[in-house]
């Protein structure tokens, strides 16, 4: 490893370095500044890099901007001073894990479509984990024009992947009535029976707290998510103005909480709020002992929306309870025609027809 006082560099396997300089404190995050850049070739490329980066105070000049440079000195500390931390961290994942290791060295300016379709072809995964990629570089690339860094955008000439939307695995009624059975009198019974009957999202059920649970309304207020970040729990504010919200509760479930009824918050571990991680955990381990059929702990969120949509409430309600932005959101991930329904409308067409009313 070469260092130097405001700078070192690190090689992360053979060919390939990481250049980092240390400029001190973020103006905006208030976070230690270290802009890096990623660089394959010999120790001397990787050194010329660091000067340049040193020269230039961490910021390469526009005219010698390549994709990789962009993206980490310029775009990346621009979101990570917009938007909440854990989806930063999601934008940084996808562009070091799929993008900067294939374009990084690219100029942004020659960037072409062919290189991105090429690109996008050669991205491990699903097509949604392809579709995530394509993206967020595509997201990258529009902050790119709006900086007048680049005249258009390349990734719009790029066809997107195609995704087949499928609906969640969830359980029957019969099934989450077994989940509940199984969790009765453990730990997690709070968090699982709010899980299904409100469709709380995993931070939102480590963030509540008794006072949250208003039983003379018979409802639930979300106002905080507890996330995990770099090993440390995070609160943060809902993720939009629709997840800040109050779910009705039915009997049942209030039933199951009152006995419980404490202060602060609803599960705790060593006395602090139960780490998001933890209820993964416990969750798997309680779901293996009892034998129940496995599906992740968010499908408990998409059990709700399917066993409500599959009783006739509307869309809209459905929408409003699980916090959606819009009720597209919903439609787009819950809405598909049930062997039931289709049935159903064949026995209506059937009774038409030979009614005689065609």
């Amino acid at each position: 490893m070469s260092r130097r006082a405001v700078g070192n560099i690190r090689e992360v396997r053979p060919g390939v370095w990481r250049v980092e300089v240390a400029l001190g404190t973020h103006p905006v995050t208030g976070k230690r500044h270290r802009p890096s850049i990623v660089v394959r070739g010999s120790e001397r490329d990787a050194e010329t890099a660091l000067a340049r980066l040193l020269l230039h105070g961490g910021r390469i000049p526009e005219s010698e901007l390549t994709l990789g440079d962009y993206l980490q000195h310029m775009y990346l500390p621009h979101v990570e001073a917009r938007v909440r931390a854990r989806t930063a961290d999601g934008y940084r994942s996808k562009l070091e894990h799929h993008v900067i290791p294939v374009l990084g060295q690219i100029p942004l300016p020659a960037l072409s479509p062919f290189q991105l379709d090429r690109w996008l072809a050669g991205v491990k995964g699903s097509p949604r984990t392809r579709l995530h990629a394509y993206r967020v570089l595509s997201a990258a690339l529009n902050q790119a024009v709006k900086w007048r860094l680049v005249e258009s955008n390349p990734m719009r000439a790029v066809e997107p992947p195609t995704v087949r939307q499928s609906r969640p695995d969830v359980l029957t009624a019969k099934e989450a009535n077994a989940y509940l059975d199984a969790f009765a009198g453990h730990e997690l019974e709070p968090l699982i029976v709010l899980a299904l009957a409100a469709g709380l999202r995993r931070s939102e059920l480590a963030g509540l707290r008794w006072s949250d649970v208003d039983f003379q309304a018979g409802t639930v207020t979300i106002t905080r998510g507890l996330h995990e970040r770099a090993g440390k729990v995070l609160e943060e504010a809902p993720k939009s103005a629709t997840s800040a919200r109050t779910v009705a509760l039915p009997e049942w479930a209030l039933a199951v909480l009152a006995p419980r009824r404490g202060i602060g918050p609803i599960v705790t571990e060593g006395g602090a709020p139960i780490r998001p991680n933890r209820i993964s955990a416990l969750y798997e381990a309680r779901v293996a002992s009892s034998q129940l059929r496995r599906i992740p702990l968010r499908n408990l969120r998409h059990t709700h929306a399917c066993l409500l949509l599959d009783a006739g409430v509307d869309l809209y309600t459905v929408s409003r309870r699980l916090g959606h932005s819009t009720v597209a959101v919903t439609e787009a991930h819950y809405i598909r025609p049930s062997q039931d329904a289709d049935r159903a409308a064949a026995g209506a067409w059937s009774r038409v027809t030979h009614s005689g009313q065609l």
